[in-house]
């Protein structure tokens, strides 16, 4: 059986984007391409990429989510509420802890 990898497929200048879970790249464009996130996206413009060190143990086959995908460093951040002070907005992960700017860096 071949071993299973995390992707991020996006259009191609890769503002708006879906994480995959796939046993390789094609099979994870063709899984995104009828995404709600990437519904007015070309096949033609999906551009995918392979996310190197993302933890995937556990995942099966399939979309990630959002929150799980970014615990996982699948996700650089997400557009969520913060699990801290629950503002909207960019959600990131910093060595583990997940928030905001303002709750990450309250000093800044």
């Amino acid at each position: 059986m071949k071993k299973l990898r995390a992707y991020f497929i996006s259009d191609y200048d890769e503002t708006e984007g879906v994480a995959f879970v796939a046993k390789n790249s094609k099979e994870a464009k063709k899984k995104a391409f009828n995404n709600d996130c990437l519904q007015d996206i070309e096949w033609i413009d999906l551009r995918v990429k392979w996310i190197r060190d993302a933890n995937i143990e556990g995942l099966i086959e399939g979309e990630v989510d959002c929150m799980d995908g970014l615990k996982r460093n699948i996700y650089s951040y997400v557009d969520d509420n913060c699990p801290i002070c629950g503002s909207p907005g960019n959600i990131y992960n910093e060595d583990g802890k997940i928030g905001c700017n303002d709750c990450l860096y309250p000093d800044e």
